[in-house]
């Protein structure tokens, strides 16, 4: 049912400000309260008031929210325009927040995103999504529709904005292109995992130890806590994501450079 109304929502146009309602009501929620506030200590070991960020994959915002909560100023990269509207309705009153409408990948151009019946779901992937159909994981969603966005480099937004205190990329799939973008260590960033596609996140960790000299973390899901109870090198990360990542595992690999 959800499905059903959100697709009808997008067709007559009203998606941003139901969803837009939506995000208030649900931010006066004691559980989702709780959850900010545990997000907002576990991102504040990552940078503070009057810092750079980059929400990479900011969909409705969710991370933007906390990481405008913490004091960051906020560059959100979303190409999905229902979401745009979502993030220019909720922030856009915020001087500290930016809407960049592109997607990042490997270098600047078009690529055609398959969009879900879940916009937080959308993928530049295709891997990714035949992956996804393969497991079962979204068995009950759809991605019939596909549109053309507008790709640009990670390396191009610094160039731009600045160099980021912390890196939020969230992607469904495609952050393996986002990282290939990147030509310098950033000082923290997170990528996110699923055990349909531990390759490309491995691959994603090569290029990112090729660049820098990195220690890594891992959360799990919407957990807001480290799993391991010291940040590891490269090698031990990737044995971890691949023996310890069970079937339907989801979450996020934190890379820190060390000084």
């Amino acid at each position: 049912m959800h499905r059903v109304i959100s697709n009808l929502a997008r067709k007559v146009g009203l998606y941003g400000p139901l969803r837009t309602f939506k995000s208030r009501i649900d931010r006066v929620r004691p559980q989702n309260a709780r959850h900010r506030h545990l997000a907002q200590k576990f991102y504040g070991q990552f940078f503070g008031p009057g810092d750079l960020v980059f929400d990479v994959g900011a969909n409705v915002g969710n991370r933007t929210e906390v990481f405008l909560g913490l004091g960051a100023r906020v560059i959100a990269v979303e190409p999905q325009p229902p979401c745009q509207d979502v993030l220019k309705r909720l922030f856009e009153q915020n001087h500290r927040f930016m809407l960049v409408p592109e997607a990042l990948g490997a270098q600047a151009g078009e690529a055609q995103m398959f969009v879900g019946d879940a916009l937080v779901l959308s993928t530049l992937s295709s891997e990714w999504l035949s992956k996804m159909r393969e497991s079962g994981r979204f068995g009950e969603l759809e991605w019939n529709k596909t549109a053309t966005v507008q790709v640009r480099t990670i390396d191009s937004l610094i160039a731009e904005l600045g160099e980021p205190a912390f890196c939020k990329i969230d992607v469904e799939g495609f952050e393996l292109e986002v990282i290939k973008g990147l030509s310098r260590p950033l000082t923290a960033l997170s990528v996110e995992v699923a055990s349909e596609h531990t390759d490309s996140i491995i691959q994603a960790l090569d290029r990112l130890d090729a660049l820098g000299n990195y220690a890594y973390n891992y959360s799990i899901a919407e957990s807001m806590a480290m799993s391991m109870d010291h940040w590891v090198d490269g090698t031990q990360i990737r044995k971890f994501i691949c023996s310890e990542l069970g079937s339907s595992m989801f979450g996020d690999v934190y890379a820190r450079r060390k000084s």
